[in-house]
């Protein structure tokens, strides 16, 4: 197993960061790095060797990890290429909005999601707490989201 614990969640997106930037991030890691530049290349290292790979964002940690019984070499190099020399391609952003507004709608129907919103968006205005943590396109459809991701990607990763 590996797993790589970064020290920022949906909170550090109240910094100036639009709702929703970190759990982009997390899905534009698994989308290309300088040495392995294919889309999901991750993924298909780890399933490919009967594994699985993940990520969440948390309040306070992004975490990513892989379960893999072999290969586990190649998997550590290649999970390490994410924090090393992402790509955050226009392409990929385009691709994983979707992605995160399709999380949003299915969120939007679990009773237990829908709380958690209601008590983030009645809480202190100043608190990080008070933010909309998942995204969607409204939020992240921004013409400088490209420079955003790695204006955050510098300042936590």
């Amino acid at each position: 197993a590996v797993a790589v614990n970064v020290a920022a969640g949906h909170f550090a997106d109240t910094a100036g960061f639009p709702h929703g930037l970190a759990h982009l991030l997390e899905h534009l890691l698994f989308m290309g790095t300088k040495k392995y530049p294919g889309q999901n290349y991750a993924d298909g290292v780890v399933t490919g060797a009967g594994g699985f790979t993940s990520a969440y964002t948390d309040s306070e940690v992004t975490n990513y990890y892989a379960f893999v019984s072999n290969t586990l070499y190649h998997t550590l190099d290649v999970i390490a290429q994410f924090f090393v020399a992402p790509l955050i391609t226009q392409e990929s952003i385009e691709l994983e909005v979707n992605a995160v507004e399709s999380e949003y709608k299915k969120g939007l129907m679990d009773d237990l999601w829908r709380s958690h919103q209601l008590q983030r968006s009645t809480s202190n205005n100043l608190s990080a707490y008070n933010g909309f943590s998942t995204g969607s396109i409204s939020t992240l459809n921004r013409t400088d989201i490209r420079e955003k991701l790695w204006d955050f990607y510098d300042a936590y990763y």
